[in-house]
C-alpha cells in the first residue's frame, strides 16, 4: 500500500485548497484548513487508530464529529511556530525573541 497526496480545490468552498491523502489511489482523508489561523482539519471515515509520542509537548485534540458535517472523525492540530532544539529524543521549546 503506497500512501500519496493531492492537492485540489475543495468541491463545496470555492477558493480553499484541501490536501488528499490516498492509499492506492483511494481518498482515505482530507486536509483543510482549520478553524484558527495557525490550525489544520485532519478529516477521515477511515481512522483506525489515533497515536502521539510519548513525551508530545503540544495539544491533540480528537473531536467524534457530533458537532460538524458531515459527522466524520477529525483531528484539529493547533501549530505554534518557535525556536526549538533537539536533545535525545526530545523537542525543547526555546522562547522567542
Amino acid at each position: 500500500m503506497a500512501v500519496t497526496f493531492k492537492i485540489s480545490s475543495h468541491t463545496v468552498l470555492p477558493g480553499i485548497e484541501i490536501v488528499q491523502i490516498l492509499i492506492d489511489g483511494m481518498v482515505v482523508g482530507v486536509i483543510y484548513p482549520g478553524p484558527t489561523p495557525k490550525s489544520i482539519r485532519l478529516v477521515s471515515a477511515h481512522m483506525s487508530e489515533q497515536t502521539k509520542e510519548e513525551d508530545f509537548a503540544g495539544e491533540v485534540v480528537f473531536d467524534d464529529g457530533t458537532q460538524h458535517f458531515p459527522p466524520i472523525p477529525a483531528l484539529f492540530i493547533e501549530f505554534e511556530p518557535s525556536p526549538y532544539r533537539i536533545e535525545g529524543r526530545k523537542i525543547i521549546k526555546e522562547p522567542r525573541h
